[in-house]
C-alpha cells in the first residue's frame, strides 16, 4: 500500500445486513405512523359529519286535528337547559285525559313526524286511551343545538319523564 493512498475500512456483508435492516425497521415505523394519522383522521371526519348533519326541519302535521287535537311543547334538557320542541296527543277517554303517556323518539337526523311513524302510532295508541308526546332531541328537528353526540347530551333530554 502506498502511503498517500486512502485507508478505508471494507465494508462487511455484516454491516450492510444492519444497515438494510435499520432502514426497514425505520421504514415500517413511519408507514405504521402514516397508517395511524389517516386513520384517526378519517375517524374524525366520520364522527364530525355524523354529529355535525344537515337538519330536517320539515316537521309537517298530517292527521286531523278534529280527530287527533294536539299541543306543541317545549320544555329544556335537564343538563343544559336546551330547548326542545315537540307535540303532545292527548287521549280523552270518557270525557277525562288519560294519566297513561307514551314517548315517542325518533332516530338519528329525523324530526318527530317523519316517515308517518308517529301519525301511525297516534292514530292507533290514543284512541286506546294513550297519551303521545312525540318530540325532537337536541339538535334534530326544531329542537335547539348544534350537534348530535351520540347519547352523551342526549340522555339528558328525556328529563324527568
Amino acid at each position: 500500500m502506498e502511503p498517500n493512498q486512502l485507508t478505508s475500512t471494507p465494508i462487511t456483508i455484516q454491516h450492510r445486513r444492519q444497515k438494510r435492516t435499520k432502514i426497514i425497521i425505520v421504514s415500517l415505523f413511519l408507514c405504521i405512523l402514516l397508517a395511524f394519522f389517516v386513520t384517526c383522521f378519517i375517524s374524525y371526519q366520520i364522527v364530525n359529519t355524523m354529529s355535525h348533519h344537515t337538519r330536517d326541519r320539515n316537521v309537517f302535521y298530517e292527521l286531523n286535528p278534529q280527530k287527533f287535537p294536539y299541543e306543541k311543547v317545549a320544555f329544556k334538557s335537564a343538563k343544559d337547559n336546551v330547548t326542545l320542541y315537540g307535540y303532545y296527543f292527548p287521549s280523552q277517554k270518557n270525557g277525562q285525559e288519560s294519566e297513561k303517556t307514551i314517548i315517542v323518539v325518533h332516530g338519528y337526523t329525523s324530526n318527530r313526524l317523519v316517515k308517518g311513524r308517529t301519525p301511525k302510532l297516534v292514530q292507533n295508541l290514543v284512541p286506546q286511551g294513550y297519551n303521545v308526546l312525540a318530540f325532537d332531541p337536541r339538535a334534530q328537528g326544531e329542537s335547539e343545538g348544534n350537534q348530535i353526540k351520540m347519547g352523551v347530551d342526549e340522555k339528558y333530554d328525556f328529563g324527568d319523564f
